[in-house]
């Protein structure tokens, strides 16, 4: 499902994804590039926030998006889009 070629289809569709990327899809040194933002405290995180059962709303989690160009030639073209790249750290 994470394949690039893969994704193009479903761009190609114009329809979405949502999927945990794995390992092969991005290096340690990338995913640490990503994070060390994060970790130095100087990317802001958003709050991740959702109802309970008493219908107030919590804060669950903190994250940040991240938004690149993937580009990938599918049969009938080479077609590029924008992905986007979510992490978050549970509260």
């Amino acid at each position: 499902m994470a394949a690039s070629t893969t994704r193009a289809g479903i761009e190609t569709a114009k329809d979405y994804y949502l999927m945990p990327l794995p390992a092969t899809i991005i290096s340690t040194e990338v995913l640490d590039t990503y994070l060390k933002s994060v970790w130095d405290k100087t990317e802001v995180l958003e709050p991740i926030c959702r109802y309970n059962d008493k219908g107030e709303l919590e804060e669950i989690a903190e994250g940040f998006e991240l938004t690149e160009t993937v580009t990938d030639q599918t049969d009938a073209e080479t077609i590029s889009w924008e992905d986007k790249t979510f992490g978050c750290t549970l509260n």
